[in-house]
Protein backbone atom coordinates (compact mmCIF):
# COMPACT_ATOMS: atom_id res chain seq x y z
CA UNK A 1 0.00 0.00 0.00
CA UNK A 2 2.83 2.41 0.82
CA UNK A 3 4.47 1.67 -2.54
CA UNK A 4 1.23 2.65 -4.26
CA UNK A 5 1.27 5.92 -2.31
CA UNK A 6 4.79 6.68 -3.52
CA UNK A 7 3.84 5.87 -7.13
CA UNK A 8 0.91 8.29 -6.90
CA UNK A 9 3.16 10.97 -5.44
CA UNK A 10 5.85 10.51 -8.12
CA UNK A 11 3.29 10.62 -10.92
CA UNK A 12 1.66 13.76 -9.58
CA UNK A 13 4.99 15.55 -9.09
CA UNK A 14 5.98 14.77 -12.68
CA UNK A 15 2.62 16.02 -13.97
CA UNK A 16 2.88 19.19 -11.86
CA UNK A 17 6.31 20.03 -13.21
CA UNK A 18 5.28 19.38 -16.82
CA UNK A 19 2.05 21.37 -16.55
CA UNK A 20 3.76 24.29 -14.80
CA UNK A 21 6.27 24.43 -17.65
CA UNK A 22 3.59 24.67 -20.34
CA UNK A 23 2.31 28.01 -21.59
CA UNK A 24 -1.35 28.85 -21.24
CA UNK A 25 -1.77 28.47 -24.99
CA UNK A 26 -0.34 24.94 -24.91
CA UNK A 27 -2.83 23.95 -22.20
CA UNK A 28 -5.89 25.86 -23.37
CA UNK A 29 -9.09 23.90 -23.82
CA UNK A 30 -11.03 26.93 -25.04
CA UNK A 31 -11.04 26.04 -28.77
CA UNK A 32 -12.27 22.52 -28.03
CA UNK A 33 -14.80 23.71 -25.45
CA UNK A 34 -16.09 26.36 -27.87
CA UNK A 35 -16.79 23.63 -30.41
CA UNK A 36 -18.42 21.51 -27.71
CA UNK A 37 -20.71 24.09 -26.06
CA UNK A 38 -20.95 26.74 -28.78
CA UNK A 39 -20.77 30.49 -28.33
CA UNK A 40 -23.78 30.73 -26.00
CA UNK A 41 -23.22 27.68 -23.81
CA UNK A 42 -25.74 25.98 -21.53
CA UNK A 43 -28.43 28.16 -19.91
CA UNK A 44 -27.37 27.27 -16.34
CA UNK A 45 -23.97 28.86 -17.05
CA UNK A 46 -25.41 32.20 -18.20
CA UNK A 47 -25.47 33.83 -14.74
CA UNK A 48 -21.85 33.10 -13.79
CA UNK A 49 -20.17 36.38 -12.90
CA UNK A 50 -17.49 36.83 -10.21
CA UNK A 51 -13.89 37.88 -9.62
CA UNK A 52 -10.95 35.52 -9.02
CA UNK A 53 -7.81 37.40 -8.02
CA UNK A 54 -7.82 40.29 -10.52
CA UNK A 55 -9.66 38.36 -13.23
CA UNK A 56 -13.33 38.90 -14.07
CA UNK A 57 -14.93 35.49 -14.69
CA UNK A 58 -18.19 35.96 -16.54
CA UNK A 59 -19.97 34.22 -19.40
CA UNK A 60 -21.09 37.66 -20.61
CA UNK A 61 -17.53 39.01 -20.68
CA UNK A 62 -15.43 35.97 -21.59
CA UNK A 63 -17.87 33.45 -23.03
CA UNK A 64 -18.91 30.05 -21.74
CA UNK A 65 -15.84 28.14 -22.95
CA UNK A 66 -13.48 30.34 -20.90
CA UNK A 67 -15.68 30.01 -17.80
CA UNK A 68 -15.87 26.22 -18.13
CA UNK A 69 -12.11 26.05 -18.63
CA UNK A 70 -11.62 28.20 -15.53
CA UNK A 71 -13.65 25.77 -13.42
CA UNK A 72 -11.81 22.78 -14.90
CA UNK A 73 -8.44 24.38 -14.09
CA UNK A 74 -9.47 25.11 -10.50
CA UNK A 75 -10.86 21.60 -10.12
CA UNK A 76 -7.51 20.31 -11.37
CA UNK A 77 -5.70 22.41 -8.74
CA UNK A 78 -7.88 21.10 -5.93
CA UNK A 79 -7.92 17.49 -7.13
CA UNK A 80 -4.20 17.28 -7.82
CA UNK A 81 -3.26 18.39 -4.32
CA UNK A 82 -5.99 16.22 -2.80
CA UNK A 83 -4.46 13.18 -4.54
CA UNK A 84 -0.90 14.26 -3.71
CA UNK A 85 -1.71 14.65 -0.01
CA UNK A 86 -3.62 11.37 0.07
CA UNK A 87 -0.69 9.56 -1.56
CA UNK A 88 1.78 11.07 0.90
CA UNK A 89 -0.47 10.26 3.84
CA UNK A 90 -0.52 6.61 2.77
CA UNK A 91 3.19 6.50 1.89
CA UNK A 92 4.33 7.98 5.20
CA UNK A 93 1.88 6.14 7.46
CA UNK A 94 4.50 4.21 9.39
CA UNK A 95 7.40 6.61 8.84
CA UNK A 96 5.89 9.61 10.64
CA UNK A 97 4.00 9.14 13.87
CA UNK A 98 1.94 10.36 15.68
CA UNK A 99 -0.84 10.97 13.17
CA UNK A 100 -1.32 14.63 14.09
CA UNK A 101 2.36 15.30 13.32
CA UNK A 102 2.14 13.55 9.96
CA UNK A 103 -1.01 15.51 9.08
CA UNK A 104 0.58 18.83 9.99
CA UNK A 105 3.84 18.15 8.20
CA UNK A 106 2.07 16.96 5.08
CA UNK A 107 -0.24 19.96 5.01
CA UNK A 108 2.68 22.39 5.23
CA UNK A 109 4.76 20.38 2.75
CA UNK A 110 1.92 20.33 0.20
CA UNK A 111 1.22 24.03 0.72
CA UNK A 112 4.92 24.80 0.28
CA UNK A 113 5.00 22.74 -2.89
CA UNK A 114 1.95 24.61 -4.16
CA UNK A 115 3.70 27.93 -3.51
CA UNK A 116 6.83 26.69 -5.28
CA UNK A 117 4.71 25.46 -8.21
CA UNK A 118 3.05 28.87 -8.55
CA UNK A 119 6.49 30.52 -8.33
CA UNK A 120 7.68 28.21 -11.11
CA UNK A 121 4.69 29.26 -13.24
CA UNK A 122 5.91 32.84 -12.95
CA UNK A 123 8.79 31.93 -15.27
CA UNK A 124 6.50 30.40 -17.89
CA UNK A 125 5.27 32.72 -20.66
CA UNK A 126 1.54 33.44 -20.51
CA UNK A 127 1.20 32.11 -16.96
CA UNK A 128 0.90 34.05 -13.73
CA UNK A 129 1.38 32.83 -10.17
CA UNK A 130 -1.65 33.38 -7.94
CA UNK A 131 -1.86 33.30 -4.16
CA UNK A 132 -5.49 32.21 -4.53
CA UNK A 133 -4.36 29.08 -6.37
CA UNK A 134 -1.96 28.23 -3.54
CA UNK A 135 -4.86 28.49 -1.09
CA UNK A 136 -7.04 26.30 -3.33
CA UNK A 137 -4.21 23.74 -3.51
CA UNK A 138 -3.84 23.86 0.28
CA UNK A 139 -7.57 23.24 0.70
CA UNK A 140 -7.31 20.21 -1.60
CA UNK A 141 -4.36 18.92 0.40
CA UNK A 142 -6.25 19.37 3.69
CA UNK A 143 -9.24 17.43 2.35
CA UNK A 144 -6.95 14.70 0.99
CA UNK A 145 -5.20 14.31 4.34
CA UNK A 146 -8.43 14.29 6.37
CA UNK A 147 -10.24 11.81 4.12
CA UNK A 148 -7.24 9.47 3.98
CA UNK A 149 -6.72 9.58 7.75
CA UNK A 150 -10.43 8.90 8.29
CA UNK A 151 -10.28 5.89 5.97
CA UNK A 152 -7.15 4.62 7.73
CA UNK A 153 -8.82 5.04 11.13
CA UNK A 154 -11.92 3.10 10.03
CA UNK A 155 -9.77 0.30 8.63
CA UNK A 156 -7.72 0.13 11.83
CA UNK A 157 -10.90 -0.09 13.96
CA UNK A 158 -12.25 -2.89 11.80
CA UNK A 159 -9.01 -4.85 12.15
CA UNK A 160 -9.08 -4.48 15.95
CA UNK A 161 -12.67 -5.25 16.56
Amino acid sequence: MRRRGWLIVAGILILLFISSSMTYRQQSLVPWLTQLVGRRGPKWLAGVDFWWADQHISTQVKGPAVVIEFFLRKLAHFGTYLALAAGLTVALRKAVTPTWLRAGLLFFACTGLAAFDEFHQGFTPGRSPLFQDVMLDAAGAAVGIMVTLAIQAVRARRRRG
